[in-house]
């Protein structure tokens, strides 16, 4: 199922997937003001993006876990990213 991430900050960012193998994971750059189309499951399985700025900062992460697909898109902003 795809969920959507707004980067709603001032500055650009990485989106680095976690939960995968290596060479398969998603590395994007979010610019300000954009979004991001990721996927995760919809059957309870931890699906974790990483958030870095370009010099490696890491900002915080999300951990898209849902058990059923919800009616509509969700969508997870940069700024409330938790720690990783």
């Amino acid at each position: 199922m795809g969920v959507r991430i707004v980067n709603d900050t001032a500055a650009g960012v990485i989106v680095d997937q976690l939960s995968c193998p290596p060479e398969s994971c998603q590395h994007d750059a979010l610019p300000a003001g954009k979004g991001l189309e990721v996927g995760t499951s919809d059957r309870g399985v931890d699906n974790t993006y990483r958030l870095r700025v370009e010099s490696g900062k890491v900002l915080g992460c999300f951990h898209l876990l849902y058990d059923r697909r919800p009616p509509v898109e969700p969508v997870v902003l940069v700024s409330q990213a938790s720690q990783c």
